[in-house]
């Protein structure tokens, strides 16, 4: 009987510490939201891969969503690491692989991939990305925003 009780705790107590020890792994995801601007710019989705990005490797971005206001065939996309001060002309959206065409109507969904983003190598853990469409020929003309912070 008591070789038993002695079993018995020593079981409990060998199982009672598995069951502390965290075995659920939280992993670091970029989720992007509206910007903070006035007036309040349309958003977007925007996935990344790899998740975080990493300092001085390639990233792949995916754009999606409906459009909340006409997409002209002029509209370029900047990518803004804002703790290393750089910015990254994406480029003209509508050359961008994806659906559909320029120009895009409002209330149109559309979804974009860009591929082989070269991340500054100077970035670190902690940062804020930002994605804007703007309109070519006018800097002031931000069409939708999207940002994310990076912890």
């Amino acid at each position: 009987m008591t070789r038993n009780l002695y079993f018995l705790l020593y079981l409990l107590a060998t199982i009672t510490p598995i069951n502390a020890i965290p075995h659920k792994l939280d992993k670091r995801t970029t989720v992007f939201g509206q910007c903070s601007l006035t007036p309040a710019l349309p958003t977007f989705q925007v996935t990344v891969s790899p998740d975080p990005v990493v300092a001085g490797k390639l990233a792949t971005y995916n754009f999606s969503g409906t459009a909340q206001t006409d997409f002209p065939n002029d509209m370029e996309i900047f990518i803004m690491f804002n703790d290393t001060e750089s910015t990254l002309d994406g480029g003209d959206f509508c050359n961008i692989p994806g659906n559909p065409a320029c120009p895009i109507k409002r209330g149109t969904s559309f979804n974009r991939l860009f591929s082989s983003v070269q991340i500054p190598e100077d970035l670190p853990a902690s940062h804020t990305e930002t994605v804007l469409f703007i309109q070519a020929d006018s800097v002031t003309s931000t069409i939708a925003c999207a940002v994310a912070t990076v912890s």
